[in-house]
């Protein structure tokens, strides 16, 4: 393994976390141009899908394909996160600087040691909510090159923690992969109703680019640390970076990638779920009549109910911040 990611990873974020990335804005245009120059300087070809949404405007993803020696036709996996930020966001260090900065270093690992499975890099734009709806670049891109992957892996936020008492946990959902494995890592396999409790409508739909590929029917696994107390505000800059944690993830998806897709499902159990029930109600911030009776049921939630764990949880996340590390 490679040693120096953590070093590739500081400096990726330190560039890309500048200013916001808001489309249009100085700090967007210029992620862009870094994006671009970092995968020429490995040796990638940049490829760039330019597109314009009704009420937002130029826009672009930004790709590069590294392929295998059966050749340029072969399907295969696409890693992949957005690089832009909402307003209110600030520098987005971890939404989501945090996924361009592996992709990057994954980039370049593949690059030096390329796997048997072709794996092309993509960094979309406008996932993010802008006036007419998110997830836009994900869509343009898959709505052109789905059929050119076996498997997807998306990054959205990967580089935070969640809660206290979930400081090694990431969040895996998707068929496509069995749970993530390493020794200083938590992979908790979530159903999707878990991350979509309403399923494909409304705001607790989607939440991110894997959705254009999973509704034209390819594997995916989506990746996150989950949405703690800074999300979606000014607050989410680099102090909130956990670097060595990102590092042991690119460890993690290096060897998946090297072993190529599988073609079995892989179903997530509800275990997961209370496993993460159990390690949020160790804080007693985060404690409420829901959370407690979904750890005595210990059964799959329903819809409603999924709605109000969410509701509840991310409330008291924002209500209680930092000082929820504090005890």
């Amino acid at each position: 393994m490679t040693t120096n990611g953590s070093s590739s990873l500081s400096e990726h974020m330190k560039a890309l976390c500048r200013a916001p990335r808001t489309p249009g804005s100085p700090g967007y245009l210029e992620s862009q141009i870094y994006i671009c120059e970092t995968l020429q300087s490995l040796g990638f070809d940049v490829l760039e899908q330019r597109f314009s949404p009704l009420l937002v405007g130029p826009s672009l993803n930004i790709y590069a394909r590294l392929d295998s020696s059966a050749g340029s036709s072969e399907k295969g996996i696409l890693l992949g996160g957005h690089y832009e930020t909402l307003c209110s966001s600030g520098v987005g260090a971890d939404d989501n600087a945090s996924a361009v900065a592996v992709i990057l270093e994954l980039a370049r690992r593949f690059k030096e040691n390329p796997p048997a499975t072709p794996v092309t890099f993509c960094f979309f734009d406008l996932e993010e909510n802008y006036r007419l709806g998110g997830l836009r670049g994900s869509e343009a891109f898959a709505s052109h090159f789905a059929d050119r992957f076996q498997e997807v892996i998306i990054l959205d936020l990967v580089g935070g923690h969640f809660a206290p008492h979930m400081e090694s946990a990431y969040f895996q959902f998707g068929d496509s992969r069995p749970p993530l494995q390493h020794s200083d890592l938590e992979f908790m396999h979530l159903p999707i109703k878990v991350l979509e409790p309403l399923g494909a409508w409304g705001s607790m739909g989607p939440r991110s680019d894997y959705y254009a590929f999973r509704k034209r029917g390819v594997p995916y696994t989506f990746l996150s640390s989950g949405t703690p107390w800074y999300y979606h505000t000014e607050n989410d800059n680099l102090d909130r970076i956990d670097f060595e944690k990102m590092e042991k993830l690119c460890e993690v998806l290096e060897k998946e990638i090297y072993k190529g897709c599988s073609s079995t499902p892989h179903i997530p159990s509800w275990n997961s779920f209370h496993r993460l029930t159990e390690l949020i109600s160790k804080t007693p911030q985060l404690q409420s009549k829901e959370l407690q009776l979904m750890m005595e049921r210990k059964a799959e939630p329903d819809r409603l109910q999924m709605v109000r764990f969410h509701i509840q949880v991310l409330k008291k996340l924002r209500e209680f911040g930092p000082s929820l590390w504090a005890a």
